[in-house]
């Protein structure tokens, strides 16, 4: 993801300069040694208590005021915590902690305890589900300033369970950022306050945005009685509260699937993307025991139901033995999590390891508005912090040299700015190179400005390339002044020649190609006709070459969906994302017109001798009864005088009558949209419901009575 790589570089950009401005303090203090020899900053009123000895060792001092910052470790959420809450402090200024979790569960009957839990027809074999999880956590924080810490990060995960459809859910690159502020650490300060914010994009979302994204504000707390001046009073505990709410978007990822099965999406995909339809308001609390080797710690975290989105949940159609929320007793639809663990720190400066375990005490419901928890979860991870201050070396006082003050000679930079040649707006990471010069290229600002460093006096034509844009260039001549013999600085003295460059944006297009090849021989499918049509309706149509070969440019970015007929094969459709500047392949297999016809024209309707199926209690076609449809196409558009058709569907008694009815409706709508886009005029076909009326077995007691009154006909009520 671009945007979060270039989030990235300006946190560490940002670092660089907290970390310079640490420097130059740590320069300035080079003739002096810190006040105090405590562990904890103290305050001028300490002095005179706790001042260093004169023959102490200034590095040894410095780090004493900074080593808190290796118990600082990285939390789940990024921010410097324990495993699932956040503290409410962080290391020193300048110090940055990278953090790698991985987690670990497995177990059987865990998500369909019985074969019919989870649907019918399971993948696996047995009563029960066998079911792993994997996740893996990488994060970065970095502690900006006294009050400020700002974390990036990314999550993945995969859910592997025999019974699932498929058996392995994958989630890969989720991805944070987190900012936290908190009140600065001083000496003898034990309680902290603070608030922490997250934005967490959704790699499966589809497209990026606050409104697929999942947010996260949280209060924090925090009590730590190990911040003492006097050694004899410090305790080495700390405390921590968190009180917060999720803003939960994950149901974006199910919405377009749910609305094509008419259900919703089973136990095993809710968990293994880890999809809620609600919100959460959550609160944490734990403790930790500050070691110098081991520090142990237990936190308690629940997750409260909030329903901002205001779902509706309809039994009827869940999946399988899913319930409501509603209707859970108890905690039993609330997920919380006891969890036990430790960090260990061994000699090696910087280097921590973690181990912990989650004990699931609520939430084991399986409700549709949200995942279940875990039973247990095993954590194992290792991290670094990394302290970028260095300690001040003493400097001794060299004699004093008689300076002469030679003014330098001037400086020559180039000052522009990028803007689109259009609206005028500024265009930010630009690349500008010198044509012909061996200069450093250089990458325009957020808001499109650009500086060079020294130049030479000359004439300079400069190279623009930026994404989306045309590449582009610009001349600017640098001239050459007078220098200041009596210039009262030695600081060199900077010219500069102004330019303004502009790119003009290029069109958002791409190119399609591929092959047609016989689905039982292998051979091209020569002069093969191709119906292409994008979101915007516009179409674009062209044959096969005699290789089966087709390629087609400029088409612009977006879905598009392509239309394929032969002769002597049955139609077919297929949906394509094209991006933009990439070339696409797509081989496609096509299937002949079967030997013996399944579709027989009569006077007075179209004879199948295959019945249209559909999944059950939903209008999707199911995948068997895909090549009889595309058959009735090719039979529909070979037949042009049939001029007028009407669909009719018919359910089993099974059910209300007002349920098979909308049923039944949507079911032939479903067929006929099939056949319209595998290009019969939408002109020629109506669809009709009529539930379950005028059944071909009255009052049927059998599967096979049901089975000959779910039917689909197709009914010519005018043949010219």
């Amino acid at each position: 993801m671009r945007t979060l790589g270039q989030f990235t570089v300006s946190c560490y950009l940002t670092l660089g300069v907290a970390v310079s401005a640490q420097a130059q303090t740590a320069t300035g203090l080079q003739e002096t040694l810190p006040e105090s020899s405590s562990p904890i900053k103290q305050s001028a009123d300490d002095d005179a208590k706790a001042a260093p000895q004169p023959d102490a060792k200034p590095e040894v001092v410095w780090e004493q005021q900074r080593d808190y910052s290796q118990h600082r470790y990285n939390s789940l959420l990024g921010g410097t915590g324990l495993l699932h809450t956040v503290a409410a402090d962080s290391g020193a200024p300048g110090t940055f902690r990278i953090s790698f979790l991985s987690s670990y569960f497995t177990g059987s009957g865990f998500l369909c305890p019985t074969a019919t839990a989870c649907g019918p027809q399971p993948i696996g074999n047995g009563n029960e589900d066998s079911a792993s999880r994997t996740a893996a956590d990488l994060s970065i924080s970095a502690t900006l300033a006294p009050f400020l810490e700002a974390s990036v990060g990314t999550h993945s995960h995969a859910l592997s369970d025999n019974f699932g459809k498929p058996s392995v859910i994958q989630v890969l690159g989720d991805s944070f950022l987190g900012l936290k502020g908190f009140t600065p650490r001083k000496a003898d300060r034990i309680l902290s306050a603070g608030g922490f914010g997250q934005l967490r994009f959704l790699n499966s979302a589809g497209n990026i945005g606050i409104h697929t994204a999942d947010v996260t504000l949280a209060a924090l707390g925090t009590i730590d009685l190990s911040n003492r001046t006097d050694p004899k009073r410090r305790v080495p505990v700390r405390f921590h509260l968190n009180f917060g709410y999720l803003f939960d978007n994950s149901s974006k990822i199910a919405e377009n699937i749910e609305k094509t099965r008419n259900h919703s999406i089973t136990r095993i995909e809710r968990n293994g993307f880890g999809i809620n339809k609600v919100d959460s308001l959550f609160m944490g609390v734990g403790t930790e025991y500050v070691g110098k080797i081991l520090q142990p710690f237990a936190e308690w975290t629940v997750d409260v139901a909030s329903n901002r989105q205001g779902y509706q949940c309809v039994t009827r159609n869940l999946s399988a033995s899913d319930v409501c929320l509603v209707r859970t007793s108890g905690m039993s639809g609330t997920p919380s999590r006891l969890t036990l663990g430790t960090r260990l720190t061994p000699q090696f400066h910087g280097l921590s390891g973690t181990v912990a375990f989650d004990i699931g005490t609520s939430g084991s419901a399986f409700t549709d508005e949200r995942t279940t928890e875990l039973p247990w979860n095993l954590y194992l991870g290792l991290a670094y912090a990394i302290d970028t201050v260095s300690a001040p070396i003493p400097v001794q006082k060299a004699p004093e040299a008689r300076v002469v003050k030679v003014p330098p000679p001037p400086e020559y930079h180039i000052q522009g700015t990028v803007t689109d040649e259009e609206s005028s707006q500024p265009i930010a990471r630009a690349q500008i190179q010198f044509d012909g010069q061996d200069y450093t290229g250089l990458v325009s600002r957020a808001n499109g400005s650009f500086e060079s460093g020294n130049v030479k006096p000359g004439e300079y034509k400069l190279l623009l390339t930026a994404e989306g844009y045309k590449d582009g260039n610009c001349a600017v001549t640098v001239e050459a002044g007078k220098e200041n013999a009596y210039a009262p600085t030695t600081e060199s003295e900077i010219r500069n020649s102004e330019v303004k460059c502009s790119l003009k944006a290029a069109p958002a297009l791409g190119t399609l190609y591929g092959t047609l090849v016989d689905a039982d021989t292998g051979t091209p499918v020569p002069q093969a006709a191709l119906k292409i049509r994008d979101e915007r309706d516009r179409s674009l149509e062209l044959q096969s070459n005699e290789t089966g070969g087709f390629r087609v440019e400029n088409v612009p970015a977006g879905q598009v969906h392509i239309l394929i007929t032969a002769t002597g094969y049955l139609p077919m459709t297929i949906d394509m994302e094209i991006k933009k500047k990439v070339e696409q392949h797509a081989a496609l297999v096509m299937h002949k017109l079967p030997k013996k016809p399944n579709v027989t024209v009569t006077t007075k309707e179209l004879k199948v001798s295959t019945q249209v199926r559909f999944d059950n209690t939903s209008a999707e076609i199911s995948h068997e009864s895909q090549g009889i449809v595309q058959e009735i196409a090719a039979t529909l558009l070979q037949h042009s005088e049939i001029t007028s058709v009407e669909i009719q569907v018919y359910t089993d008694e099974d059910g209300s009558a007002t349920y098979n009815k909308r049923l039944s409706e949507q079911r032939a709508g479903s067929v006929r949209a099939a056949l319209v886009a595998l290009g019969v005029d939408s002109s020629r076909l109506t669809a009709t419901g009529f539930g379950s009326e005028k059944p071909l077995v009255t009052n049927a007691t059998t599967e096979a009575g049901h089975a000959k009154n779910r039917r689909v006909q197709f009914v010519i009520p005018k043949h010219d």
